[in-house]
């Protein structure tokens, strides 16, 4: 960047070495790790998940649809990854009916179109488009519930689909979040 006076050019360039050496500690570290351990990374998430944790019943949510991105992966190992999605499902609809606001995006990506990753749903643009309403309703900011997820979902559905989409959005922001 041409715009950058050369202090502010080596911080950045200090910050830029410092996270690639923690990458390179962090990668070192991971590969010295037994395959059992390797192969069981997901146990304490799912433990924390059943004694009712709500972050870890997202985060197991959000951590199998990251280790099963790809048909490859899920082809790999297709029993373990069928289990997987099927335990995030229900970890997921629970936490939402604890009234975690964060599932809503979940959801909402779990039922979008144009995602050639895994999905813990069949491809559904009015319940998409349902949930990442309810989440705009929740005051879930774009980090959280990114704006395709409404707009790229609203732009498969016709304008009966979209309002009935709406209305289900609103009762599943009530049974979620009002209550709560």
């Amino acid at each position: 960047d041409a715009h950058l006076d050369d202090a502010l050019r080596a911080v950045r360039e200090a910050n830029m070495q410092r996270r690639l050496d923690m990458n390179a500690k962090n990668q070192a570290g991971c590969a010295m790790l037994q395959q059992g351990t390797i192969d069981h990374w997901l146990d304490p998430i799912e433990l924390a998940a059943n004694a009712g944790s709500i972050p870890a019943m997202e985060g197991y949510a959000r951590y199998v649809l990251a280790e099963y991105d790809s048909v490859d992966a899920i082809v790999s190992d297709v029993d373990t990854a069928i289990e997987r999605r099927d335990k995030a499902r229900v970890f997921v609809k629970e936490s939402l009916r604890l009234g975690d606001a964060n599932a809503l995006a979940v959801l909402a990506r779990a039922y979008s179109a144009g995602s050639d990753a895994a999905s813990l749903y069949p491809v559904d643009p009015a319940k998409a488009y349902a949930y990442a309403y309810a989440g705009t309703l929740a005051g879930l900011g774009t980090s959280t519930l990114p704006s395709w997820t409404l707009s790229d979902n609203a732009e498969l559905l016709d304008a009966h689909q979209l309002g009935e989409a709406e209305a289900a959005g609103r009762r599943i922001y009530a049974q979620c979040c009002l209550k709560h």
